[in-house]
């Protein structure tokens, strides 16, 4: 592992100007799993913000409840709405949504989804079949757990199924202390990430990236942060991105971190916002650990332009995705 540090150019060529013959389906097939009676914003935030990044077609798998306020929202996104069971989605879901998977460039799952036996189902199938870039988020990653803690579940292998090499997993700093209970399968001690973070400190690559960061905040806590990012992503062979002050974006390979953030982004709903920038760009063609950098800038940027016009404690995840285009127009230049 290595650790990788991402300047301006190398982000703006990650995304390139449309040619003038593009069609929809070209601009990238993103899928979302979201929302439910409880948590019907949830699925709205996400799929606004994948609009807004650019994905060309995006639909949402939602509850019945919650599918009238993406229509009103935004009717340009596509709706399938199921029937709740216990307020979420039922597990036939997936084989509902089976022919628009097909066609999906990448997924997302989890943002406001509620943790039942049926999401649980729907979260396992799709991390054992489907090969493309998918972000799991919030409820989806709670799913995880569930998972893993149920005895007759299958722990650390459910996120070693189809191609886990590009699924990206957004934690909070709660949510990932909880995932670790997904290393079990790697041994008590499970070491592995600790250990490469070890060996990238003594070699100085991430201790020149964080002096800055921990100058102006003193969030000494960072290190164990990383290396818990870290230990997951060896452990899991999958892309993490620890959400907090400081993020972090972490692969068996590479690591990467980001404190382009503001405190106007702790806010309800920011990650919604972030899983749905992060998913519109892996349905775009971006490398999903690339997707997930360019992702968190983008956010980053978006939340201090939105900081500007509503201060800090005014800002609101709607206001974010109010200035993703803007965002994106000034860094890319089109």
């Amino acid at each position: 592992m290595y650790y990788q540090n991402y300047t301006d150019a190398m982000m703006k060529g990650l995304l390139h100007q449309l040619p003038a013959n593009t069609h929809k389906y070209q601009r990238g097939v993103l899928g979302i799993f979201a929302g439910s009676d409880r948590y019907p914003g949830s699925a709205t935030l996400c799929a606004e913000a994948a609009t807004r990044t650019g994905s060309g077609y995006t639909y949402v798998v939602t509850t019945e409840q919650a599918a009238p306020l993406i229509w009103y929202r935004h009717p340009s996104i596509t709706v399938l709405s199921e029937q709740a069971q216990n307020g979420a989605l039922p597990k036939n879901a997936y084989d509902d949504a089976s022919e628009l998977i097909e066609k999906s460039d990448a997924l997302i799952i989890g943002p406001g989804l509620t943790v039942t036996d049926d999401t649980c189902r729907i979260v396992e199938r799709i991390c054992k079949t489907y090969t493309g870039p998918c972000v799991i988020d919030a409820d989806g990653l709670n799913c995880l757990i569930a998972l893993a803690n149920d005895e007759s579940g299958p722990r650390g292998q459910i996120c070693q199924g189809a191609n886990a090499a590009a699924r990206i997993l957004t934690p909070h700093a709660g949510e990932l202390e909880r995932m670790l209970v997904l290393c079990t399968s790697r041994g008590p001690n499970g070491r592995e990430g600790y250990q490469v973070f070890d060996v990238i400190r003594q070699r100085g690559e991430l201790e020149e990236a964080l002096r800055s960061h921990i100058d102006r905040t003193e969030n000494t806590g960072v290190y164990e942060h990383i290396a818990k990012a870290m230990k997951l992503a060896c452990d899991l062979d999958c892309i993490v991105v620890a959400k907090g002050p400081l993020t972090v974006i972490a692969s068996q390979e590479r690591i990467s971190v980001s404190d382009i953030g503001t405190p106007a982004l702790a806010k309800a709903g920011s990650g919604d916002v972030l899983t749905g920038i992060i998913g519109s760009l892996a349905a775009q063609g971006v490398a999903p650990f690339d997707a997930a950098v360019l992702g968190v800038h983008l956010q980053g940027l978006a939340g201090r332009l939105a900081q500007g016009a509503w201060g800090q404690r005014g800002v609101c995840a709607e206001d974010v995705i109010t200035a993703i285009p803007a965002v994106m127009r000034d860094f890319f230049g089109f």
